[in-house]
């Protein structure tokens, strides 16, 4: 997904007394002069593109967790806040053996201050694993400079893993945070001794690889084993051992980072005494469809007494039967946030796509409905015989950070458009078989599209001209008043003269329908859709 969001130009909600939805633009953009572009008539075809097969299970979870490596990497610290619920316990005594887990806004103010937000404070040291109520992520840290960098600890980079889980509407309500074996043995920090994690690893594979029969010896007799992608619970050493025999011939292997950095993590609460570890292999159990699981054991007494069995997304849907992948703590998410930073573009799912010219735009958090308006929308544009808009992708959103203030945005970034609308379905239709759209979505819909349209096909002598035209001197500048830009009096003027509807002019002091057609006719060269009006 791109990265979005250096120019912005918003809609922002004014609620009126003639207005039964607030519609109308804002802008924050400072826009640049385009190129002179001669516009050429171009053949729409928008057709829906049914989700491919990596949409159909777990989509939610894949920009979960896509989400959690890229904004840890952006934001640092802050990051969580995105991800763990407000009254979450961060348990990082493998880290720090004897500290206490920290609750709540103590979790945050901790992670916020020992991971500073910059591009290179943490970085994923692979993709994510899922259960179906919970996460195992692998990251690389530096904690430099922060209050942190002093710790022997922490003074120089470390390969840790993190699982999350339980995970609630509201996003991980426990975190577990482990270094590395390896990045242990580099700090030669004597409260963790990092062989007894890599020896039960070693145990671990060498068993369910047929290549050690003391299963019973690594196993409790009371031991649970539960891997619930694969929905299975097995509960004893004896049937753990069965479970083992019935899936030979397998192998298995620990993996290891780009570094060589092996990918066993001690789990301890005290010092010296091991409570349990994460461990990653690679492998087969037997099926002949190779892939890789994150271990999490928990260790008493020298034996195992619980492992759970993470996935990664894309190995399940290879190896698993597509039929019987469960459902989980993905589903149904908004993925609603509670830190009061930037945008959180990358939590949208994609639900779709729209074809136009060839160009493949990308819908998040769609649905048909709505996409029926996107291509309405583009639809107008041909009618009016105008090249249609350029961009990449279209988000639906209901974010408080962005709809608190804003219907509509359309962002451009390295040269690419996004563009994102607070409404939906509801918004849109009139009536329960959404029949006819509402005049308040499609109008913020071509506004919007206008922006990306006008910066590809106006020069500054048409910029020039439409300005003394509506007797204003700033086309955008982010200090200015919305009133006072004539960019957005273009992009309302576009939006009338692309529409099937007279909406209220109110906020360009009243002009005039004519006004309004003969703007249009100035920024296009064609004539208004706008139906004529009767007295």
């Amino acid at each position: 997904m791109p990265h979005r969001g250096d120019v912005t130009t918003p809609l922002r909600p004014i609620l009126a007394s003639v207005l039964a939805w607030g519609v109308l633009a804002v802008s924050c953009v400072q826009d640049e002069p385009a190129a002179d572009v001669s516009p050429v008539l171009t053949e729409l075809t928008t057709t829906t593109v049914e989700p491919a097969a990596e949409f159909e299970w777990a989509a939610e979870a894949v920009v979960w967790t896509e989400a959690l490596d890229t904004l840890s990497g952006e934001l640092g610290g802050s990051a969580w806040s995105y991800f763990w619920a407000p009254d979450i316990e961060f348990d990082y005594g493998s880290m720090w053996p004897g500290a206490p887990p920290l609750r709540g806004e103590a979790a945050f103010s901790f992670m916020r201050s020992v991971l500073p937000p910059r591009a290179n404070a943490a970085s994923p040291d692979g993709a994510a694993f899922i259960s179906t109520d919970g996460v195992v992520s692998m990251l690389q840290l530096d904690w430099a400079p922060s209050g942190m960098d002093t710790s022997p600890i922490t003074a120089t980079p470390g390969h840790v893993v993190n699982v999350l889980g339980p995970i609630g509407p509201n996003g991980s309500e426990r975190m577990v945070a482990a270094l590395a074996s390896d990045s242990w043995r580099e700090r030669r920090n004597s409260a963790v001794e990092p062989d007894e994690a890599d020896d039960f690893a070693s145990r671990w594979v060498m068993a369910w690889s047929g290549r050690d029969d003391r299963m019973a010896d690594l196993y409790a007799s009371d031991a649970e084993l539960v891997d619930s992608i694969a929905t299975i619970t097995t509960r004893g050493s004896t049937d753990i051992k069965a479970m083992a025999d019935a899936q030979l011939p397998a192998s298995w292997t620990t993996t290891s980072l780009a570094d060589g950095t092996a990918t066993v993590y001690p789990i301890t609460a005290k010092a010296k005494i091991l409570d349990g570890l994460v461990l990653v292999v690679e492998g087969t159990d037997g099926s002949g469809c190779p892939h890789r699981l994150a271990v999490v054991l928990t260790v008493a007494d020298g034996q195992i007494v619980r492992e759970e069995r993470f996935w990664p997304i894309e190995d399940a849907r290879q190896c698993l039967p597509t039929e019987e992948l469960p459902g989980g703590w993905w589903e149904g998410r908004e993925l609603e946030v509670s830190y009061h930073g930037p945008i959180p573009e990358e939590l949208a799912t994609q639900t779709g796509l729209v074809q136009v010219n060839g160009v493949r735009i990308e819908i998040y958090n769609g649905n048909p409905r709505l996409e029926e308006a996107v291509r309405w929308a583009f639809g107008r544009f041909e009618i009016a015989g105008l090249p249609l808009p350029s961009l990449v992708e279209i988000t639906f959103t209901s974010y408080a950070e962005l709809c608190e203030e804003a219907v509509g945005r359309a962002r451009l970034h390295d040269g690419n458009w996004s563009l994102y609308f607070c409404f939906d379905s509801d918004d849109l239709c009139v009536d329960d078989g959404c029949s006819t759209f509402a005049i308040g979505p499609k109008h913020v819909l071509l506004h919007e599209l206008a922006h990306p349209w006008m910066r590809a096909n106006l020069n500054d002598d048409d910029r020039d001209e439409f300005m003394s035209f509506v007797d204003l001197t700033v086309w955008s500048d982010a200090e200015a008043e919305w009133a006072e830009m004539a960019m957005e009096h273009a992009a309302e003027s576009m939006a009338w003269g692309l529409g099937d509807q007279p909406f209220n002019t109110w906020r360009l002091n009243g002009t005039s329908h004519d006004q309004m057609d003969a703007q249009f006719e100035l920024l296009t060269g064609s004539a208004s859709l706008q139906p004529p009006i009767h007295d």
